[in-house]
């Protein structure tokens, strides 16, 4: 990951429990004040590419940091700088937070640090902690699991899942709600129960231990006629592995100093769904920030999904506004182009983006059916893009 701003390299090296930050002493050729409307109107215009140049001017040719990932607090872009000053910085400086945990390793590394780097790092503390890649920024508790991640993953098909079986996800997934013990006509179970519906996979769910080792999970119907799992299309599979997972989350939070945060990445979660389950997933992902308190990162290529967002986005809105009154719009949409560095897409109180997504994505179906019409009227040049 780097911070095009300040041209920062952050290497994260999970295996050895290591974050690498490499300030790199000239701006990076990628980063165009001129596309940064932040940087330009609310930083100061000239004032804020002076301070640019004078951070180059002050970078020391070995600003390298590492410090521990587990246990501690990371942030994404920026706030993760400001956190690594706090942890390198904290013992020349008595105005650092005093609650900072410094291991044996961690104070080796202090006394390798130059006094060029001290300096550097007090002297542009501020710059670095304010400014960052993506601003969402959220805390990663790699120790007690505060950010949940919810990867792409293939689901399984076997009616008996073994807890021994820990690299599936699934079966984890199931192994570990099970041991929730969510009881029938709970909160929990009833937000399970109400998405089942709502995605039709099932009017209610039974989960039995075979010996304490392994779990079968039966769907019922409206009837309660059970039929397995396994039995059921990839999709229901899917939102089940979801559903269970964040049902997990909750039921974490509910313990008292479980220390669980509240930040979900989930990824493309749209897999082996139809373009309508694909939709709802919206509405999901919604309540579950409203009435829960869960904030998500989705990483997604759904345009149902997205175009479900800027439905509610609308909607909400509008029923602002027949209470007069102000709704603070929840969804933040991120678009990676091909070519540059992401943006915001910034929704419009009437649910449209401010800002247009790049080719190869809203465009194809439109541009798909215009295909169509120039076949219609034989004037058709097969698209090389």
């Amino acid at each position: 990951m780097t911070i095009l701003k300040w041209n920062i390299e952050l290497i994260f090296d999970f295996e050895h429990d290591d974050i690498c930050a490499i300030f790199n002493t000239k701006p990076n050729p990628l980063y165009s004040p001129s596309d940064d409307d932040d940087f330009l109107v609310r930083r100061g215009g000239k004032a804020g590419k002076e301070e640019v140049k004078n951070y180059f001017k002050s970078v020391p040719d070995n600003a390298v940091l590492h410090t521990s990932i587990t246990g501690r607090t990371g942030m994404i872009g920026g706030p993760l700088i400001s956190w690594l000053i706090d942890r390198f910085s904290s013992r020349i400086d008595a105005s650092f937070p005093d609650s900072l945990d410094k291991s044996e390793k961690d104070k080796r590394k202090f006394d390798n640090m130059s006094e060029e780097m001290m300096s550097f790092l007090k002297k542009n503390r501020r710059i670095l902690g304010r400014y960052g890649l993506i601003d969402i920024p959220f805390s990663l508790y790699m120790g007690n699991n505060a950010v949940e991640y919810i990867y792409a993953h293939s689901v399984t098909q076997t009616v008996i899942y073994s807890a021994k079986d820990t690299n599936d996800y699934f079966v984890k997934t199931i192994h570990e709600f099970a041991n929730c013990r969510i009881q029938e006509g709970t909160k929990i179970h009833k937000f399970i129960t109400k998405w089942m519906k709502v995605f039709n996979i099932g009017d209610n769910y039974d989960i039995n231990s075979v010996g304490g080792e392994a779990h079968v999970v039966k769907i019922l119907d409206k009837e309660g006629i059970p039929v397995n799992l396994a039995d059921k299309g990839m999709g229901s599979i899917q939102l089940m592995v979801l559903l269970f997972r964040l049902a997990t989350k909750m039921a974490e939070r509910a313990k008292p100093a479980s220390g669980t945060g509240s930040t979900i990445i989930v990824e493309e979660p749209e897999q082996n769904l139809y373009p309508k389950l694909q939709s709802k997933l919206a509405d999901l992902f919604f309540e579950l920030n409203k009435t829960y308190g869960f904030n998500f990162i989705i990483e997604t290529h759904s345009e149902y999904l997205v175009r479900r967002s800027q439905v509610i986005v609308a909607n909400e809105n509008k029923k602002a506004e027949t209470k007069a009154r102000t709704w603070g719009n929840p969804f933040r949409v991120y678009y990676f182009p091909a070519d540059g560095y992401p943006y915001d897409m910034e929704y419009a109180k009437d649910g449209y983006f401010e800002k247009p997504f790049g080719k190869g994505f809203f465009n194809v179906s439109s541009e798909l059916s215009l295909d169509l019409d120039r076949i219609e009227q034989g004037v058709f040049n097969e698209r090389q893009d």
